[in-house]
């Protein structure tokens, strides 16, 4: 078996692993609860509205009634960091973000402030939120 094929069969396998893996995680979900698998983000149920994309990070937002974060807030992903950011005033409130992407996501929120609290707004009332102008 040459190089070239051993590291194939290695990826193939590293799949296959991570396949198995994802379908033991719907597995302990009911069935008719859905399951979103996003880079360091696996949500049953309750799914997240987007609300933007910019510089390779994307703004998301879902209402958690009765959850960890009582106050509106909204989440951003980049790669795989994610951090959840208040809306008024704009500060992190859990998670990490490189101080680059950080400040873009907080320059963005203090522009789009209350477009961000009337997306929450929206949410709170099983409304979609409409989009959100990106940084550019």
């Amino acid at each position: 078996m040459t190089c070239r094929a051993k590291v194939h069969a290695k990826g193939i396998r590293a799949l296959m692993e991570h396949t198995d893996t994802v379908a033991k995680i719907q597995n302990t979900f009911r069935s008719d609860t859905r399951v979103t698998l996003e880079p360091s983000i696996i949500r049953a149920g309750n799914p997240m509205a987007e609300l933007s994309r910019f510089f390779g990070i994307v703004i998301r937002m879902f209402v958690e009634h009765g959850g960890r974060h009582h106050q509106p807030h909204f989440h951003a992903v980049y790669q795989e960091y994610e951090a959840v950011f208040t809306i008024s005033p704009v500060e992190i409130l859990s998670g990490s973000m490189p101080n680059k992407q950080q400040r873009l996501i907080m320059a963005w929120a203090e522009i789009h402030q209350d477009e961000l609290q009337a997306a929450w707004n929206l949410l709170d009332g099983g409304k979609k939120p409409p989009s959100i102008e990106p940084l550019r």
